[in-house]
């Protein structure tokens, strides 16, 4: 059995069997559900492991822009003005994206972290042009 097969301990296999304390939406692809982690922000996670967003199917794809976009809409008439969406993918073998609500104090302490490592990457600031020149000339 390969890592991505393995579901036992899986957090993300458990949010839709009550290993969340709030399913808002579940169907054969994706499951949308309150983080434990970060409580005013909601997980969008595919139903099967994979690597991450570019790991996902041609039908996974073209569903989550729409839910994303639904989810979003959702939380601005329930809870808050502004949606962020952010996807992490280092310690769960499913592609999953979170929808975080503004937070006043969450934002000012990322923008500050984002800039301190800004400031430390900036002698590396030629490297990440050439990397996106590559990935531009492999789209073409």
């Amino acid at each position: 059995m390969t890592a991505l097969d393995a579901t036992d301990n899986c957090s993300v296999c458990n949010l839709g069997q009550g290993g969340a304390k709030t399913v808002v939406h579940e169907d054969d692809l994706f499951v949308v559900a309150q983080s434990h982690r970060y409580p005013w922000g909601l997980v969008i996670a595919t139903q099967r492991h994979n690597g991450g967003f570019w790991t996902m199917t041609d039908e996974e794809a073209a569903a989550f822009g729409p839910l994303t976009r639904r989810v979003g809409q959702a939380m601005v008439k329930a809870w808050t003005d502004q949606v962020y969406l952010a996807a992490f993918g280092e310690e769960v073998l499913h592609f999953h994206g979170m929808l975080l609500v503004r937070n006043v104090a969450v934002s000012e302490a990322a923008h500050g972290a984002m800039y301190e490592q800004l400031a430390l990457l900036e002698p590396r600031e030629a490297e990440a042009h050439a990397r996106a020149e590559e990935i531009r000339d492999l789209l073409c």
